[in-house]
């Protein structure tokens, strides 16, 4: 039901939780990011597990491959935007 531009949604208290902690996440994430040019050094301060090199090369873990991408983009500039990684399983 719309009223006045608002959704009106019935969400229990558990699940209304939930997606506040999941926006306050991703809200600090994207403020992070914006401080990097760079995804790799990103994800080496951010989260340093899952971060590599391997054969003299930075390597992401598979878990940040996806929604960090995602979000990388939304945040960065063409220039700065990500076509591919290079990932490593954990």
């Amino acid at each position: 039901m719309e009223e006045d531009g608002f959704f009106l949604i019935n969400l229990s208290d558990t699940e209304y939780n939930n997606y506040v902690q999941k926006s306050i996440e991703e809200s600090i994430l994207t403020d992070d990011m914006k401080k990097y040019s760079n995804f790799y050094y990103f994800v080496k301060y951010f989260s340093p597990i899952d971060y590599r090199i391997v054969n003299y090369r930075a390597h992401v873990s598979q878990r940040v491959m996806f929604k960090w991408r995602i979000l990388w983009n939304s945040v960065h500039k063409e220039d700065q935007q990500l076509d591919t990684l290079n990932i490593f399983f954990l």
